[in-house]
């Protein structure tokens, strides 16, 4: 009973799901966004994302996600100049077994990347301006994610993150940019342990 009424919460925190034939579902009704504790991220999980707007409206697809804890040194974000970015860090960063064309979807850049300096996927958290907490945010593909260049104007493919707890994390993605149709939707990954 105990594992149930867990498996309930998770499913109205994260918005996810497994149902069925095990095929991992995200439920995007409304709910309250929730403060992200980042320490919740690390580890492998499955992610299932679901398009709504784009040239795949309505199909969705299920990739594996790793994250790891970033090297101590690569935590900073650089900005113009190589000056750390106030009030933005990456602790986490990873890479995404898979790919986003199901959902009319890419990112820029190889997002299997396990290179510190250029990973598949960078977990940014940056201090809110407005009502105090914090966005995190997955940015994905490697040519994205480089620390020695700042992009502008150029092909984007971002998570984020607006709920989470030990068992995964739920919220919007989209993707666009350098020229690419814009596509968009939700997502929710469930950590593979549960």
């Amino acid at each position: 009973m105990r594992l149930l009424a867990a498996t309930v919460i998770t499913g109205l925190l994260c918005g996810c799901a497994i149902r069925g034939s095990d095929a991992l579902v995200c439920d995007h009704g409304e709910r309250a966004v929730l403060p992200v504790a980042t320490a919740h991220l690390p580890g492998e999980f499955r992610l299932a994302l679901v398009s709504t707007e784009g040239p795949a409206a309505g199909e969705r697809t299920e990739l594996r996600l790793t994250l790891v804890a970033q090297e101590d040194e690569l935590r900073t974000v650089p900005g113009i100049g190589g000056e750390p970015l106030p009030g933005v860090e990456q602790p986490f960063r990873g890479w995404i077994e898979g790919d986003l064309a199901a959902i009319g979807a890419e990112a820029p850049g190889d997002l299997g990347s396990i290179d510190p300096s250029a990973p598949g996927v960078s977990v940014l958290r940056m201090e809110a301006a407005g009502n105090g907490q914090p966005r995190v945010v997955l940015r994905l593909g490697s040519e994205a994610n480089r620390r020695d260049r700042v992009a502008f104007d150029e092909a984007f493919a971002v998570l984020r993150v607006h709920s989470a707890d030990e068992r995964g994390f739920s919220g919007e993605w989209e993707t666009g940019g350098g020229g690419r149709a814009r596509a968009a939707g939700h997502f929710c990954a469930v950590r593979s342990e549960f």
